[in-house]
């Protein structure tokens, strides 16, 4: 069955003014009233042009994943978007995003509880209070597109223990050297990368052993980068394979890396 409901925006005004998209549908028993301010809800489905309007500047198909499915999320973010496709401009000065994903046949899920599956999207948004619309950019460049967003950032961390313990998250080019410096040789570790924090940093220390060289240690800074459609690989270099996870690019690569 093709998914009917699935994201919720509900845009609780502070100033400024907005028109509703016309084919959005208006929603009021999604969520509870609130006092404080007018709510208004639309409903837009997946696959749907109005999301792909909505955040047109994404990559493929966007929205937003609560990292809690069964609590609103908070989104405080300044925004004007505008006119694309069939959708209207909706503007607003100042507003405040309540974003619920609600569970959906079009969403491919991984095979645990929603507390579980939360705490990978915790980490995979950088442990962040508050997340702005560029967090959620972000969140679907590195793991969409939407229908599989969720399921990627499971499986890209995901090990027999929980999160994959060569998963550093945010941290500078000099910490993860740091953790490398004293390793020996395939010692790694993967995090979101300082420069350009859409893609992911493999940081890895290799010994030489070319007669000229052997025994020098050198850290090494690759870039993975995430193809939607492909899959994640070596920016520069490598064998140009591409894996549907990080954590199958680190199985794949595991003659040459090893855990430090």
């Amino acid at each position: 069955m093709e998914a009917s409901v699935c994201i919720a925006i509900c845009a609780m005004t502070q100033k400024g003014h907005h028109r509703v998209p016309g084919n959005a549908k208006a929603i009021s028993d999604v969520a509870p009233e609130n006092d404080m301010a007018t709510i208004e809800y639309f409903l837009v489905r997946p696959k749907a042009t109005a999301v792909e309007s909505i955040w047109h500047n994404t990559l493929d198909t966007v929205s937003c994943i609560a990292t809690d499915f069964g609590a609103s999320l908070m989104l405080k973010h300044d925004v004007v978007l505008r006119r694309n496709h069939d959708l209207d401009m909706i503007e607003f000065k100042s507003v405040t995003f309540i974003v619920a994903l609600f569970q959906c046949p079009a969403i491919m899920l991984p095979q645990m509880s929603m507390k579980e599956a939360s705490v990978y999207l915790d980490v995979c948004l950088e442990r962040k209070s508050d997340v702005v619309f560029r967090d959620w950019e972000r969140f679907l460049i590195r793991f969409g597109p939407f229908d599989k967003c969720v399921l990627k950032a499971v499986q890209c961390f995901q090990d027999k223990l929980g999160i994959a313990p060569w998963f550093h998250g945010v941290i500078s080019r000099a910490q993860a050297e740091a953790v490398t410096t004293s390793s020996d040789d395939g010692a790694f570790l993967v995090r979101f990368s300082e420069t350009q924090p859409d893609k992911f940093t493999l940081t890895y220390m290799k010994v030489h052993t070319d007669p000229i060289y052997n025994g020098r240690k050198e850290i090494k800074n690759v870039l993975i980068v995430h193809n939607p459609r492909e899959g994640y690989g070596l920016q520069d270099g490598g064998n140009g394979v591409k894996y549907p996870s990080i954590a199958s690019f680190i199985e794949g690569s595991s003659v040459r890396l090893r855990t430090p």
